[in-house]
């Protein structure tokens, strides 16, 4: 729904939904779309939650598997279909927390690592080059890996941002964070609402508007320099570590399914930054977490008939003793 009011809202057309051969490429859907409908990205990642919940479906004995597989797909489909990746890749991995918490199968978090970077650097290297202009768009490994792992996206900007801040541009001063609450309301109903201290700064240093975007780390510079990216990275690194202690402690569904929700979010934001303009963004997935999470709500009722995963200690106990 969301896609189609973006279309009918914003005048975007849905035949560039997906626009890869003409000059404009992938994304062209997203950039078509006029006015302050922006605020509707949030109800596009309710879509994600079909994804999160995937490994419960499937691991349910007497549920039809085809129903989940056709939603997942759409959903798939909605979350890239403007071009942008971040979102489908944290959803993807919260979804791979759920299945290596609930599955019944003992993993190598090995084999799972590698095997989900290399699905990662395959996706991400096909959107990238998809995302290029019409004379760089060839699906050829060397594009790919370039495209994905490439230095230039992460590490470069920052070194260029160190060069101009605060040598030629001051310190935000934590700015692009007390923004976060602008962000929530939608410029639909504040016209006036500024596109943020991240942007503009972002705008100073690329006035072509190549596409560059900052890290996390680099917004950490951007507003109090070095010791902010110190303190900062810490600060990530224990939310992110207490939100791990939670889902491992975890013995409820409901918990576990909002809390690998929680963990995709950090995920996107260190790799791309912005907090203020992303937290919106990624509030439709959470509310509809919240949502399918409650004590009462059924979804996860009929997705899995038991609300306690099955821990390795429960498994071993259950197993019959055999005595000679």
């Amino acid at each position: 729904m969301a896609v189609v009011a973006l279309s009918v809202l914003g005048g975007a057309s849905l035949r560039s939904f997906f626009v890869y051969t003409t000059s404009s490429g992938y994304g062209t859907f997203a950039r078509e779309m006029t006015g302050s409908f922006g605020y509707l990205e949030a109800l596009e990642s309710f879509a994600g939650l079909a994804l999160v919940l995937l490994p419960l479906r499937l691991g349910c004995r007497h549920a039809s598997r085809w129903p989940a597989l056709l939603s997942t797909s759409l959903a798939t489909l909605v979350l890239l279909g403007n071009g942008v990746r971040g979102e489908f890749f944290a959803t993807m991995f919260s979804a791979g927390l759920v299945w290596l918490k609930t599955g019944k199968r003992s993993y190598q978090p090995r084999r799972l690592l590698i095997a989900g970077v290399l699905a990662l650097i395959i996706i991400g290297g096909v959107i990238g080059v998809a995302r290029g202009s019409a004379g760089t768009r060839q699906l050829t490994l060397g594009h790919v890996v370039a495209e994905s792992v490439g230095v230039n996206d992460l590490f470069l900007p920052t070194a260029g941002l160190a060069n101009i801040v605060p040598s030629q541009l001051p310190y935000l001063d934590g700015t692009s964070y007390l923004e976060t609450a602008e962000f929530f309301v939608p410029r639909a109903l504040w016209k006036s609402k500024p596109k943020g201290s991240i942007v503009q700064l972002t705008s100073a240093i690329d006035p072509g508007g190549s596409g560059l975007a900052w890290p996390e780390f680099s917004e950490m510079y951007a507003n109090f320099g070095l010791p902010g990216v110190i303190i900062g990275s810490l600060l990530l690194g224990a939310l992110i570590e207490l939100i791990s202690r939670r889902l491992a402690r975890s013995t409820s569904i409901r918990e576990s399914v909002f809390t690998a929700v929680s963990a995709g979010i950090p995920l996107d934001i260190f790799t791309r930054g912005d907090i203020a303009a992303m937290l919106p963004a990624f509030a439709g997935i959470i509310l509809a977490a919240a949502l399918v999470c409650r004590r009462r709500s059924l979804v996860l009722t009929a997705t899995r008939p038991s609300d306690a995963p099955e821990s390795p200690a429960t498994k071993n106990a259950r197993r019959p003793v055999v005595t000679q």
